[in-house]
């Protein structure tokens, strides 16, 4: 029996490693089915031990023994502590977000100004969408300048 055991147990964990290496996309239809079946069993003893803890351990009121008004006061303290928490999170979030786009440089820092420029002819032929525009070295643009379209 023990041996018989082994072999289910290494076909197990086998199968468990080939459905890992397998494509998250491929998973995603199934295995939904698969934690429903084996959760299923399993409601039961979860849904009564959560009743039995709650009778055991009856949540307590914060602050004991204060009064009312500074019991709430309190509460509410922590409570807005709370949210100056998830603000200052979101704060550092935006910080590394604008970290990111600092590191782009607008046009007056980085040495070039835009120019505006209008089509005058659509070259056909190689290499295609070539555009002849109407903004010359008088303006500052020489050949081999990038274009923005």
């Amino acid at each position: 029996m023990p041996d018989r055991s082994r072999r289910i147990l290494a076909v197990v964990l086998g199968g468990a490693a080939l459905l890992s290496a397998a494509p998250q996309s491929s998973q995603a239809p199934w295995s939904g089915w698969v934690a429903a079946a084996v959760r299923l069993p399993l409601e039961p003893a979860v849904r009564s031990l959560g009743v039995l803890r709650d009778i055991i351990r009856a949540p307590q009121r914060p602050y004991p023994g204060l009064p009312e008004e500074l019991r709430d006061a309190l509460s509410d303290r922590d409570r807005l502590q709370g949210e100056l928490n998830a603000a200052e999170l979101r704060v550092r979030d935006l910080e590394r977000q604008l970290a990111l786009l600092v590191r782009y440089r607008p046009a007056e820092r980085a040495g070039w100004r835009p120019q505006p420029a209008s089509v005058v002819a659509r070259v056909g032929g190689r290499p295609a969408g070539l555009l002849g525009l109407g903004i010359g070295s008088e303006d500052g643009v020489a050949k081999g300048d990038p274009v923005v379209v």
